[in-house]
């Protein structure tokens, strides 16, 4: 949960902040009769705040996690055995499908 939190709170603050969306810049500045680029210094400062508070809020929640959960790492052994045949099958045709597109975008 704490990895997705790293990377969620990252994309959101820049899409909520806008520095430069596409949408916002381009499109719904100039409908709102506002210049593109306009108010570059708000959109700054205020990408600046949020990043603050959601890196405070990830650690906050990161010693949270480790104080009250007796934090141990976790070991991962993998076993290594071959392919079944359908999975096999399955790499082969996928295999096929990503050089026939790109056969196919040559053209």
């Amino acid at each position: 949960m704490l990895g997705l939190a790293i990377v969620a709170i990252a994309v959101k603050v820049g899409y909520l902040a806008s520095i430069t969306n596409p949408y916002a810049l381009s499109i719904a500045q100039p409908l709102l009769g506002l210049p593109v680029f306009s108010g570059i210094s708000l959109r700054v400062l205020t990408y600046f705040v949020m990043m603050a508070i959601g890196i405070a809020f990830v650690l906050w929640k990161a010693r949270q996690e480790r104080l009250h959960n007796n934090f141990q790492p976790i070991s991962v052994t993998f076993e290594s055995k071959p392919l079944s045949n359908k999975h096999t099958a399955m790499l082969i045709v996928l295999i096929i499908g990503v050089v026939f597109i790109k056969e196919l975008l040559k053209t």
